[in-house]
């Protein structure tokens, strides 16, 4: 499941028109990964235990608000494009 979130926003992220969309949505979606990646690694003793939780499944606090205004600025970048009167 994570796999194919992650999936999708790096499509939302590639499809955006402006660079700075691009990299915005990149970035946030490597935060995700990193998210994932240090949780599954700490579960199974390959890194330290350090305090990040498994997004979308534990409960974080910040992290959590983080994490769900990460997805709302991915899902701004999905919806708000340059009409087509404004394109060159």
């Amino acid at each position: 499941m994570y796999g194919l979130i992650i999936y999708r926003l790096l499509i939302i992220s590639f499809q955006s028109e402006g660079n700075f969309s691009k990299l915005l949505g990149s970035s946030l979606t490597f935060v995700f990964f990193t998210y994932i990646f240090v949780n599954v690694s700490m579960v199974s003793g390959l890194l330290p235990v350090v305090g990040i939780p498994l997004p979308l499944i534990s409960y974080g606090g910040s992290s959590i608000i983080t994490l769900m205004s990460s997805f709302g600025i991915i899902m701004a970048i999905r919806k708000h494009k340059t009409p087509s009167y404004l394109q060159k």
